[in-house]
């Protein structure tokens, strides 16, 4: 009768390869996962603070510095910054062609790295 021995051991290094890549596989899926969800979290963050900025910036008729003074940044060459921890939030007025009507443009940044942008309209104040 022949020893079986060399056969059970290659059939077992076999599986073992087999499951080590498909726990690769799994560890690359995970890994993928984690950073879609961060890069997620950022973007809904960024949002959130972005519609703020524009919510008081029409309450403040596109009065950059009281803007400023409500949230918080600081205005700087007629552009309002603003920081929320590793979020970067520039207020970038433009010209919206129509009088007493104001327009600005919002993005957001994550080191560097732009997450959004938004623009709003509002009414501003007759001089």
């Amino acid at each position: 009768m022949k020893n079986k021995a060399p056969l059970a051991l290659i059939e077992q290094v076999i599986m073992l390869l087999v499951l080590s890549v498909a726990a690769a596989l799994c560890l690359q899926a995970f890994l993928w996962a984690d950073r879609q969800a961060d890069l997620n979290s950022r973007r809904d963050l960024a949002l959130q603070q972005m519609q703020s900025t524009a919510e008081v910036l029409k309450a403040e008729q596109g009065d950059l510095d009281t803007a400023a003074q409500t949230l918080g940044g600081s205005v700087e060459d007629g552009l309002w910054n603003r920081t929320c921890g590793d979020l970067l939030i520039k207020v970038i007025p433009l010209d919206s062609g129509n009088a007493l009507l104001g327009k600005a443009s919002i993005t957001a940044e994550y080191d560097g790295e732009p997450l959004g942008e938004l623009t709003v309209c509002y009414q501003e104040v007759s001089p």
